[in-house]
């Protein structure tokens, strides 16, 4: 999918976009081991990956993806609680130390008041916030997301962006995150990944990108025009 590249992440909030179907999610998938690269190696803290078990991998990297919850029965903390799978033993017996993480997470996202509710009982938002709370209970040093706004309203969208940009910040974490919002991307993130094509891929800060042309080119071949100075997307008049 991608040819002769090399990038490195560093903490704090990482968008990455580019056109449907050029391989964001797969990206994303590969770095958490949910799938094999084709070539090439993916290294954490100069580990590489390919040789660190699975158990040891998931106490590196949490995974928020687009999938719905499989079972809309369990309650709020207990998925919440089920981030600290990879540290409870094979009876998954929750201490008094997983306790004060899952306790904190709830109220670091604001769904405290939602523990008890059971997952098809509250909003799509609320629910992408129980998720990113079960990622933060993992206690991992990368998150890694798929587009963790899609299917929300406007308002859910800039609060979980915000939610995101907070803990990268609060918790010196490297939170990477696929999406198809051009906007929310250069408006809320730190540094932004571009996949224009197999060869380029393009990783700078947010503020270099936006100074550049390539946000203009991921616009290539439609009646559309980045406006830098209000990080929006219109049409060409």
């Amino acid at each position: 999918m991608f040819h002769n590249l090399s990038f490195s992440f560093e903490s704090g909030l990482t968008g990455i976009i580019g056109v449907n179907g050029i391989g964001k999610s797969t990206l994303l998938k590969t770095i958490a081991g949910l799938q094999d690269p084709l070539s090439g190696k993916i290294f954490i803290n100069e580990k590489d990956c390919a040789a660190i078990s699975n158990h040891e991998r998931a106490t590196y990297f949490s995974v928020v993806l687009t999938e719905k919850i499989t079972d809309a029965y369990f309650s709020v903390f207990d998925i919440v609680a089920s981030g600290r799978s990879p540290y409870t033993g094979f009876l998954g017996e929750i201490e008094k130390e997983d306790l004060l993480i899952i306790e904190s997470n709830l109220e670091k996202c604001g769904i405290s008041h939602l523990r008890e509710k059971k997952c098809s009982e509250i909003s799509d938002g609320e629910r992408q916030k129980c998720m990113i709370a079960r990622a933060l209970t993992q206690a991992t040093p990368v998150m890694l997301l798929d587009e963790p706004s899609s299917y929300l309203d406007f308002k859910a969208r800039f609060e979980i962006m915000e939610l995101l940009n907070r803990i990268a910040a609060e918790e010196n974490k490297t939170i990477i995150f696929s999406s198809h919002d051009i906007e929310m991307v250069f408006k809320t993130a730190k540094n932004c990944l571009v996949i224009l094509n197999a060869e380029t891929v393009i990783l700078q800060s947010c503020k270099e990108l936006v100074a550049s042309e390539i946000p203009q080119k991921l616009l290539e071949g439609s009646n559309l025009i980045f406006n830098k100075d209000s990080l929006s997307i219109s049409f060409k008049k």
